[in-house]
């Protein structure tokens, strides 16, 4: 169990050091804030710098808890929550890590960004007295990032397909709000 979740994670940090970088160009339609300009290939506002490439705040829903982030570069980001998971008859601990890919064309917005994403990445709940349950994700959700305040929210779904102890079904769902670092 810990080789397939070793390799899963190894297999996304490929996927995302074969990445190409974004490249942003200038334009003169630049916004005043040093941080966002605006592409010349489309209105989208297009985060132009790397300078908070750290988000760390809060998750709410199933699971509940911390929330971090951090951007590889404008497209590609690492993602984590540590936490509880609630159930009917006891309260896990939870982690969870994921590989996020953002697409920066799909909605444009007057002001800010709003950025789709997916991902695919690793959970585990920690249960006490009895089996740890170990899990794949896949995060579908929506990240607006504001444009003159170092705020991000947040909202995923993650259909989950626990592996261990056995094979079964499971989702997770959050909303959720960071600061920039």
């Amino acid at each position: 169990m810990k080789t397939l979740l070793l390799t899963t994670v190894m297999a996304g940090c490929a996927l995302v050091a074969s990445a190409d970088e974004v490249v942003v160009t200038n334009s003169p339609t630049a916004n005043t804030d040093s941080s966002w300009r605006q592409s010349s290939d489309s209105p989208v506002v297009v985060r132009s710098d790397l300078d908070r490439r750290f988000e760390a705040g809060a998750i709410f829903g199933e699971p509940i808890g911390a929330s971090l982030k951090y951007w590889l570069n404008d497209t590609w980001a690492i993602d984590g929550v540590l936490g509880w998971a609630f159930h009917q008859d006891d309260i896990d601990f939870y982690v969870h890590s994921d590989v996020l890919y953002h697409f920066h064309d799909l909605f444009h917005v007057s002001r800010g960004e709003l950025l789709p994403y997916v991902g695919v990445g690793v959970s585990a709940k920690f249960r006490g007295d009895r089996d740890d349950i170990w899990g794949i994700r896949v995060p579908i959700g929506v990240e607006y990032l504001f444009e003159n305040c170092p705020v991000s929210i947040f909202g995923e779904v993650a259909p989950v397909l626990d592996v261990a102890p056995g094979a079964r079904g499971d989702f997770s769902v959050g909303v959720g709000a960071r600061y920039r670092f």
